[in-house]
């Protein structure tokens, strides 16, 4: 199997979102921290960002 090289930052990134998607970690988040997830999942989802052109849904505001 090859493996792939991944930056240090995507690699944090990842690490960072399964860590938020734990359940013993969503139990515990604010409306408040649910809420800036949310408008940062948004922003990512944005159709200018390269890695969008895998996404399903695209956001174009």
């Amino acid at each position: 199997m090859q493996s792939i090289a991944v930056r240090k930052e995507v690699q944090d990134f990842l690490q960072a979102s399964e860590s938020l998607r734990s359940p013993a970690i969503l139990t515990e988040l604010t409306h408040e921290e649910c809420d800036l997830i949310a408008e940062h999942v948004m922003s990512l989802s944005h159709a200018k960002h390269p890695w969008s052109r895998s996404l399903i849904m695209k956001y174009t505001w």
